[in-house]
């Protein structure tokens, strides 16, 4: 999954505007022919492309490296090349252990390594600071330290998956009398922690296009939509992606002994089995909190991928027994390496109307155990007596409006798989998680969809590959 998401992003969504077609058109002729599964050189975005080059199997696959990856940010966000990356050499060692790895692996264990920053809000000097990443950047000298910017119409036109925002600011030094109505590229935030707090910015609020608002790492005085005096948010919203390895059920049988959760139903010790996955969960941290502790908050919102709260008809019904002596269920979560990030808008909390319509973009896997048998126990619980797993989940992706719902509910898809899976009996979700990769705002319903079909055909073009081995 981690590799299309990469893919796509370089594919569909860098490659949008203008420029980036030219330049890449213009350069093709210099990429690298690349082949074979080790070897590989240069910077970490060189040796990741190369990589998936050497994983293609059709020639249209083929990625232009060497134009690419002048910024690492238009392969995929947070790759060297990079104008900020005090985990260079940590990254490029990771990245380097990853393309060793067999094209089926690579991508997720490159996920996992150390990012870097984004040309977003960069500090600078000169426009060459800026521009020998993405030519149509400048530096804008009257914020401190300099600060990497571009005139833009929608976030697309920043650099690829940011965290950028297009919103209104003031006028920057390099054209001082545009338009009040100009929006610039800059670094989106959720905490002062992610601003260069040190040259004097913080994390304020801005307005974007139709009322929604948002925050960015701007200096006092500059401001965003609303001047700047909004201030950062009493809290924000993180995802956290969460390892877990928990004990579960692949099928239930009639127990009115020593029923689970006060039912006549309990999982006979052959059918419990261990399963490990990676799913994601939302959490809140309040602005003023330490990094002590989000750490512990991150790992409370791990931790109910173990609870047993919603009983026998809840997502783990065995939660309750995890532990228990004698029980033969143990449950462990931890925070996955790398697994914090930013929630974007609409990704755990509804945004502010008026309504766009479904425009926002949601990569997002359902997993679980299908229900192939349904019993009724004598005190009338139902409950499923074959409950095969679904390997490798299956896709909860589209679009949503994110003024009704949140990328986590949509991804949830009210725990039913989309179709019943093969042998099953119904599309209810037993024991289920959910891992949301990719959520992006766009401007129109038919935008957001235009990404999902692209999405689907690359998803479709990996499958027949691995199918084709």
């Amino acid at each position: 999954m981690i590799e299309m998401l990469w893919v796509t992003i370089a594919v569909m969504s860098g490659w949008r505007t203008g420029w980036r077609l030219a330049a890449i058109a213009g350069l093709f002729r210099l990429a690298v022919s690349c082949g074979g599964s080790s070897g590989f050189g240069g910077s970490p975005c060189q040796m990741i492309c190369e990589k998936r080059n050497s994983c293609a199997t059709a020639a249209d696959e083929v990625l232009p490296c060497n134009a690419i990856c002048v910024y690492g940010g238009n392969y995929g966000p947070g790759l060297a090349p990079s104008p900020v990356c005090p985990n260079l050499a940590a990254q490029t060692a990771c990245i380097q252990a990853a393309v060793a790895m067999s094209c089926d692996a690579y991508a997720n264990a490159a996920a996992l390594c150390p990012p870097c920053g984004v040309l977003d809000g960069a500090p600078c000097a000169s426009d060459q600071d800026c521009q020998k990443y993405q030519p149509n950047y400048r530096c804008d000298l009257s914020r401190p330290g300099g600060y990497c910017t571009a005139p833009c119409q929608t976030a697309d036109d920043c650099s690829i998956a940011g965290p950028e925002i297009c919103t209104a600011s003031t006028a920057p030094s390099f054209d001082p009398g545009a338009p009040a109505t100009q929006d610039w590229c800059l670094l989106g935030c959720q905490t002062d922690a992610q601003c260069r707090t040190s040259d004097g910015y913080r994390c304020v609020s801005s307005n974007l296009a139709g009322g929604y608002s948002t925050s960015v790492c701007d200096s006092s005085g500059a401001g965003g939509g609303d001047g700047g005096t909004g201030g950062p948010p009493s809290a924000y919203w993180e995802q956290v992606t969460c390892s877990v390895t928990r004990t579960e059920c692949s099928g239930w049988a009639e127990d009115d002994v020593s029923g689970v959760a006060g039912t006549d139903v309990n999982c006979p010790v052959a059918n419990l089995l261990t399963n490990s996955f990676l799913a994601t969960t939302c959490f809140q941290v309040p602005a003023d909190g330490t990094a002590a502790t989000q750490q512990a908050d991150a790992q409370a919102a791990c931790d109910t991928w173990c609870s047993g709260a919603g009983g026998f008809q809840g997502p783990y019904p065995l939660g309750t027994l995890a532990g228990v002596a004698g029980s033969n269920v143990t449950c462990a979560a931890a925070i996955e390496s790398g697994g914090l990030t930013s929630a974007a808008a609409g990704q755990c909390a509804t945004s502010a109307g008026p309504s766009a319509g479904a425009t926002e973009f949601a990569l997002c896997t359902l997993g679980g155990r299908t229900c192939a048998s349904v019993q009724t126990a004598k005190d009338g619980t139902p409950y499923c007596a074959s409950m095969p797993s679904v390997v490798g989940g299956e896709s909860t992706s589209g679009c949503f409006d994110p003024t009704l719902t949140t990328a986590q509910a949509f991804c949830e898809n009210g725990l039913q798989f989309p179709r019943t899976p093969v042998g099953a009996s119904s599309m209810a979700d037993e024991f289920p998680f959910w891992n949301v990769s990719q959520v992006q705002l766009n401007n129109t319903p038919a935008e957001c969809q235009a990404e999902a079909n692209s999405i689907a055909f690359a998803r479709t073009a990996t499958a027949a590959r691995r199918a084709g081995r």
